[in-house]
């Protein structure tokens, strides 16, 4: 029985997750948070540049 629920659940996981995937992005744009530290610009900057140049992202 525990199985059985199991497998239910990782078909439910995989039917969901998919349908959210197949769907077009119209926009993209990611906005990123500031809250003024310098790490969080360092990585935002890093984020950014791995967004654009990587996944095509402006």
């Amino acid at each position: 029985m525990k199985k059985f629920f199991s497998v239910i659940l990782i078909l439910i996981l995989v039917i969901t997750s998919t349908s959210v995937y197949s769907e077009e992005v119209k926009t993209k744009e990611i906005a990123f948070a500031d809250a003024g530290w310098d790490s969080v610009k360092f990585h935002n900057a890093v984020a950014g540049l791995i967004a654009e140049q990587i996944f095509g992202y402006k």
